[in-house]
């Protein structure tokens, strides 16, 4: 049975993106001037996911062993 939530409405989820778009897509160009854009699929597996960000975390000193 599919649960659909009260606001998961059309409108709804074009505001979201709409506040996404003004106020948040200007980081990605912003970190990525800075080199600290690091982007990881969100269609991995949850294994394949969690690795690459303990990787990743590692790699920029996050957490250690």
């Amino acid at each position: 049975t599919l649960i659909q939530r009260e606001d998961d409405q059309e409108e709804t989820v074009r505001k979201r993106l709409a506040v996404y778009r003004d106020e948040t897509a200007d980081l990605v160009g912003y970190y990525e001037q800075l080199k600290k854009l690091h982007v990881i699929s969100g269609e991995l597996d949850l294994q394949k996911g969690q690795d690459a960000l303990f990787t990743l975390f590692e790699k920029e000193h996050l957490i250690h062993d």
